[in-house]
């Protein structure tokens, strides 16, 4: 997708290989790990004013808690009969796990400067490891 530029043809072709060897049992979607425990997510309940979604939660580490994972949306394999259903997604998926400096989802100007960002960035580490 063209909100996904950091995507490279390695992530279709594992992803696919995943898909095909569980015989494309369920839709397979693109995951990325959250970076902190989701456990930790405030929301806004006025302009300003951020309340904990799980007060208990801030008081535990990071590390004791399992890693979650969300869906950053390059794209999506599906069988046709995955589509008749109601919701394809409510169940079951296969997934394929993005590496987070590729898993930017572009919707804003702040995205796309975060893009650009992990580009030069992945640029200038592919030139500083060749062996010259």
């Amino acid at each position: 997708m063209p909100n996904a530029p950091l995507l490279q043809s390695a992530d279709l072709v594992k992803a696919f290989r995943i898909f095909e060897e569980r015989n494309g049992a369920h839709p397979l979607v693109v995951f990325a790990r959250f970076p902190v425990p989701v456990e930790w997510s405030f929301r806004e309940v006025e302009p300003g004013v951020m309340s904990a979604d799980s007060p208990p939660s801030i008081l535990r580490r990071s590390q004791d808690f399992p890693h979650a994972y969300y869906e950053c949306g390059p794209f999506t394999l599906w069988k046709p009969e995955h589509l008749e259903s109601v919701n394809p997604l409510g169940d079951k998926v296969l997934s394929y796990i993005m590496p987070t400096e590729r898993a930017v989802d572009i919707d804003t100007p702040d995205d796309w400067e975060y893009a650009e960002n992990l580009y030069r960035l992945s640029c200038l580490k592919t030139v500083t490891s060749r062996k010259f």
